[in-house]
């Protein structure tokens, strides 16, 4: 509302706050501290947060603190935010906002032993804890580091991506210029995947290899991507069975195989393959459990659910074990599973709704639509 104000008014925003707001609460606190950081005064900023932390720091709300860490990490003011840091210490940890916020300000600031010390602690590391090491790694001249941690990132998203661009830039080797080039590809297969162009994923794999441009991960998860799409298994078999072990034992290579065979009908092979992992993660499981409930196999879903370890279990494995009960009909084992489950999504209830629906308990499946609604405004997708 502030803003739309001020794009219609010839009128200091900071002036018009600091006359008429004043602070009584954090989300006053955060509206002045944040119209100061667009503005760049950054020092006003931290003046205002110093004036009201003491006494209320654990009562501020995540958003509060990142704006005071944006405006130490501009300035490079790493007493103060080292302060902050000291005061918010007890929180940080279930914090992931925060959390990236400090790696940012730390590698602002030089102080890359203490960024990597958050960053190795957090237990939950997120895309924008990553991007703020990669982004201080390369504003540190240590691109090397930036682009190892790249390669740990199961999902990078174009902000990620683009620091990778930025690392191998600044490095200006041979090896980063051939990461350039699978990154170039990279996208363009990204993109085709998207327009469900499998078959010009493997055009441009086969023509990396005429161009000599050797695979790396993301190319075969690329790859293996479009395989799935096509469905196709002499041709998956064929191209599988040329990919080098040392990607073979990579985990995300495996859960994408897994998928991928599960996905196009040979589910014996995927529990070949998940059988021959030491210790699966939360994807490996999900991605079995979803393979046999794509091919009629939900008893073995439902028993290989119960073998997963607790703190795996998530609303993807939620989702696929109860798809999997609806595939095979096993209405009883989805609804005692349903009633076990603590945090009901929207894509739990939906999908505990079409199991319903195909076993034809359509009253079932309305009362728990109303159920759902009692709490939450209807959703759309339940009715599709």
């Amino acid at each position: 509302m502030l803003n739309t104000f001020f794009k219609h008014r010839s009128i200091n925003p900071i002036i018009f706050t600091q006359r008429y707001l004043t602070v009584k609460s954090d989300v006053d606190l955060n509206v002045q501290m944040k119209l100061l950081n667009d503005r760049k005064q950054f020092r006003k900023s931290l003046d205002l947060f110093d004036k009201y932390k003491e006494n209320n720091i654990n009562k501020l709300s995540s958003s509060t603190i990142t704006q005071a860490l944006k405006a130490c990490a501009q300035i490079c003011d790493l007493e103060r935010g080292s302060t902050i840091h000291r005061l918010i210490s007890s929180r940080i940890n279930n914090d992931f906002y925060i959390l990236a916020s400090l790696i940012h300000l730390y590698m602002q600031c030089s102080d890359v032993s203490r960024a990597e010390s958050l960053f190795d602690r957090s237990n939950k590391k997120t895309k924008a804890m990553y991007g703020a090491m990669m982004k201080g790694y390369i504003k540190n001249n240590m691109s090397e580091k930036a682009i190892e941690l790249f390669n740990k990132i199961q999902t990078p998203d174009e902000v990620i991506v683009t620091l990778l661009f930025n690392a191998c830039a600044q490095l200006e080797t041979t090896e980063a210029l051939n990461l350039t080039h699978l990154l170039n590809y990279g996208s363009l297969m990204n993109g085709f995947i998207k327009d469900n162009n499998p078959e010009k994923v493997l055009n441009l794999f086969n023509q990396m290899k005429i161009d000599g441009i050797e695979a790396n991960e993301m190319i075969y998860l690329y790859v293996i991507k479009a395989l799935c799409q096509i469905a196709d298994y002499s041709l998956s078999k064929s191209i599988i069975e040329k990919i080098p072990n040392s990607f073979l034992v990579n985990h995300q290579i495996q859960n994408s195989l897994i998928h991928m065979w599960g996905k196009i009908g040979y589910v014996d092979t995927a529990q070949v393959m998940f059988e021959n992992i030491s210790q699966p993660d939360q994807i490996g499981y999900t991605a079995m459990i979803n393979a046999y409930g794509l091919n009629g196999l939900g008893i073995k879903a439902i028993e290989l659910y119960h073998k997963m370890p607790v703190e795996y279990i998530n609303e993807a494995t939620y989702v696929s074990v109860l798809n999997a009960c609806s595939h095979s009909g096993l209405i009883d084992e989805a609804r005692s599973i349903f009633k076990n489950i603590q945090l009901k999504t929207v894509k739990i209830y939906t999908t505990m709704i079409d199991c319903l629906s195909r076993g034809s308990f359509l009253n079932e499946a309305q009362q728990l639509i109303n159920e759902f609604e009692c709490y939450h405004p209807p959703s759309p997708i339940m009715y599709s």
